[in-house]
């Protein structure tokens, strides 16, 4: 089973992650927006896209093709998504959705997304290398794959469900690597514990 599934399990789970979203880390939104720079042809897939918050932030900056995937069964989650999407909806905005698969069962085209986001979700894996691979192999080759994930010297002993503790960005910037990313920007908001980094994906010597 891809290993990106099932985190937050209920309607009532995803209120609060949008609460949180909303009033503990506006400034974290702010950021992963200004990393993304979004233009009008860009698509973009957004992993652990709750019930569209962030989706409508994007849908208000460009009009870009936007694809939310978040694996929460609830179905008020999914309809509560999708009727904002609806509801922003302007004549120069470009097509919104989302789905409940896992990015691994969607089985995208290779490089089909210009820009990548995921925020709050790596640190759930025990191990992202195939999620990780996945977001490359899905993306340009000049793609924007922006990764947001707390800050765990603040949060790390209330947060059980975080497989991956990342302390300080540098060990954030090295796992990454490691998976052929390099971080091309990097911001930390100390005052709401958390790490948002914009990469591009090593191009390999041929």
């Amino acid at each position: 089973m891809p290993s990106e599934r099932g985190y937050y399990g209920s309607f009532v789970a995803a209120a609060k992650v949008e609460a949180t979203q909303r009033l503990g880390r506006g400034l974290e939104t702010v950021e992963i927006l200004d990393l993304l720079d979004l233009q009008d042809n860009d698509r973009v897939l957004e992993v652990g896209s709750n019930m569209g918050y962030m989706a409508g932030r994007m849908q208000r900056r460009a009009g870009c093709e936007i694809v939310g995937h978040d694996t929460n069964p609830s179905d008020l989650v999914l309809k509560t998504a999708q009727k904002r999407a609806k509801a922003g909806q302007r004549p120069d905005s470009g097509e919104v959705t989302f789905s409940r698969q896992t990015v691994e069962e969607a089985n995208y085209p290779d490089g089909h997304f210009t820009k990548f986001v995921a925020s709050h979700v790596l640190e759930h894996f025990e191990d992202p290398t195939e999620f990780l691979n996945e977001a490359k192999r899905i993306t340009t080759e000049n793609a924007t794959i922006v990764f947001a994930v707390p800050q765990e010297k603040y949060l790390g002993q209330r947060s059980p469900d975080h497989k991956m503790l990342f302390r300080k960005i540098e060990e954030l910037e090295a796992l990454l690597a490691q998976h052929g990313l390099e971080v091309i920007d990097s911001r930390v908001r100390e005052e709401e514990h958390s790490i948002v980094v914009a990469t591009r994906k090593i191009k390999e010597d041929k």
